[in-house]
C-alpha cells in the first residue's frame, strides 16, 4: 500500500484550506473546483513557495517535505477513500534478511590502563546474639552405698606327711668340678747362680756427622760515657763458628751471655759452606757465643 511521510505537516495544510470557509458556515463542507489540468495551490506568505498542492489528476504534493525536519513516525493512506492516518502494525518492515556471514576478527586492541582500585566497603555491623536463656545444670545424683566385703573362708587341714623312701642302690651322678682354690703363697727365693762368662765386645760403630764450634767474644767498656755519648768503643762485633776440617754447615745459633743491657742482636746466618756468623751492636760489655752445627 503506498503511503506519505510527515502526516503532521499533511495535516497542517488541510487546515489552512479549511479557512476559506466563513465562521457562519462551520457546518457545511468547502468545496474548490479546480480547472481541467490545473490544481488547488497553498502559497507561504508573500506569495512564494508553494506549500501544498492538489492536482485536477488528485494528485496531492506537499514541496516542503523533502526539508523538513526527520520524525520517526510513519503515515499510510486507506486505498478506497483516500484517509490518513498512522501505520498499522508491521507496516513498512520487511522480512527479515538471512544472517550475513561473520567478518574477520579485528585486531586487538592495546589493553587499557587498570582501573582504580575501589575502596574497600564498610565492615557491617555484627548480628546481635541469639536469644534463649541456657538451661540449668541438673543435679548430680547420689553415689549409691557400698556394699558388705564378704567373709574370708576358713583354711583346710594340712594333709599328713608321707613316708621316707629307702636307699638307693645306685650310685648319683657326679657332681660339678669346684672351683679353684686360691694361690699359694710363694716358696723362697733359690740360691744365686754363678756369674756367666763375658761375651766379646761388639765392633765400634761409626762416628756420628755433627760437629759443634764454640767461639766466645768479649767487649769492654761502659755504657755512656761523662757527657752521655756513646762510648768510643761502640761497634759492630762478628762472632764466627768454623766447622771442623772437610765438615758443611747444617744450621748455628748465636747466644749472650753477659753484658746484655748495653747490646743489640742484629741475627745470625750461614755465612760460608762451613761457617755460622752472629752479629751484635755492642755499647757496653759483652759476652757471647756463636754455634755451628757440621755434618
Amino acid at each position: 500500500m503506498p503511503r506519505l511521510p510527515r502526516p503532521f505537516r499533511l495535516a497542517a495544510a488541510l487546515g489552512a484550506a479549511s479557512l476559506l470557509h466563513t465562521a457562519g458556515a462551520l457546518a457545511a463542507d468547502v468545496s474548490v473546483t479546480v480547472p481541467s489540468g490545473g490544481g488547488f495551490v497553498v502559497k507561504g506568505s508573500g506569495g512564494a513557495p508553494e506549500r501544498f498542492r492538489v492536482q485536477d489528476s488528485g494528485e496531492v504534493t506537499v514541496p516542503s517535505l523533502g526539508t523538513a525536519a526527520p520524525n520517526t513516525s510513519l503515515t499510510c493512506f486507506d486505498g478506497p477513500t483516500g484517509r490518513l492516518g498512522p501505520c498499522a502494525a508491521g507496516i513498512g518492515s520487511g522480512a527479515t534478511g538471512a544472517t550475513g556471514a561473520t567478518g574477520p576478527a579485528g585486531a586487538t586492541g592495546a589493553a587499557g590502563p587498570a582501573g582504580a582500585t575501589g575502596p574497600t566497603g564498610a565492615t557491617g555491623a555484627t548480628g546481635a546474639s541469639g536469644s534463649g536463656a541456657t538451661g540449668a545444670t541438673g543435679a548430680t545424683g547420689a553415689t549409691g552405698a557400698t556394699g558388705p566385703t564378704g567373709a574370708t573362708g576358713a583354711i583346710g587341714a594340712t594333709g599328713p606327711a608321707g613316708a621316707t623312701g629307702a636307699d638307693s642302690t645306685v650310685p648319683g651322678p657326679m657332681g660339678p668340678q669346684g672351683i679353684q682354690g686360691p694361690q699359694g703363697v710363694p716358696g723362697p727365693a733359690g740360691a744365686t747362680g754363678a756369674t756367666g762368662a763375658t761375651g766379646a765386645t761388639g765392633a765400634t760403630g761409626a762416628s756420628g756427622t755433627g760437629t759443634v764450634t764454640l767461639t766466645t767474644y768479649t767487649v769492654p767498656g761502659s755504657w755512656l760515657s761523662a757527657d752521655h755519648t756513646p762510648p768510643a768503643n761502640t761497634a759492630d762485633v762478628e762472632l764466627t763458628a768454623t766447622c771442623a776440617p772437610g765438615k758443611t754447615i747444617v744450621t748455628g745459633g748465636c747466644r749472650i751471655t753477659a753484658g746484655r743491657g748495653g747490646s743489640y742482636f742484629e741475627g745470625g746466618y750461614p755465612s760460608a759452606a762451613d761457617q755460622w756468623t752472629c752479629q751484635y751492636s755492642v755499647f757496653n760489655d759483652l759476652s757471647a757465643e756463636a754455634f755451628a752445627i757440621c755434618q
